[in-house]
């Protein structure tokens, strides 16, 4: 008879435990912004798209074995803006995709190795050579969290330098 009341007062105390989890988080979330998840998705999909649009226009840019690719266009937190420039070496801009409309500009930078692009950056502005440092999971954990629970956005994050990009499916685990 101890033992069953043992029993009960335990699931009496895990089921209080999990619904204060529950709610604590669940309120956590509303109380986060969630047009910033939306933000996060959107230049998520158009990381991607800066992605594509230059794979498919290495041989057109000429990318150099090791290096970095300097972009502007692509609005990350539209879906209408699309256009996008690729920045050459003689300074000059090759448009990759769309016709150059818009007043709005935002930034990008992609990392070539070994000839191939590995990541696509976002940023704001054009980013410095201080601000292209790598991407640690903790940088995720820290600006990309919650609550008590971390909201998982895969293959997207967001770092101190409010960065946003596109990694490889060979390097989205960190390694």
């Amino acid at each position: 008879m101890k033992l069953h009341k043992i029993r009960k007062a335990a699931l009496i105390l895990t089921i209080v435990i999990l619904s204060i989890l529950v709610i604590v988080n669940l309120f956590a979330y509303l109380m986060f912004d969630g047009q910033a998840v939306n933000r996060v998705h959107l230049a998520n999909h158009a990381a991607r798209d800066v992605f594509g649009d230059l794979e498919s226009a290495a041989e057109q840019l000429d990318l150099p074995e090791q290096g970095t690719a300097f972009l502007s266009g692509r609005c990350a937190d539209r879906h209408s803006i699309a256009w996008l420039c690729a920045d050459t070496e003689s300074g000059e801009q090759i448009l990759l995709n769309g016709s150059k409309a818009g007043k709005e500009t935002d930034y990008w930078t992609a990392e070539i190795k070994d000839g191939k692009i590995q990541q696509v950056w976002y940023a704001y502005h054009p980013l410095t050579e201080s601000e292209l440092h790598s991407y640690t999971w903790e940088m995720q954990r820290e600006s990309v969290r919650f609550g008590i629970f971390p909201l998982h956005i895969r293959d997207a994050w967001v770092n101190d330098r409010d960065l946003i990009g596109y990694r490889t499916k060979g390097e989205a685990n960190g390694s």
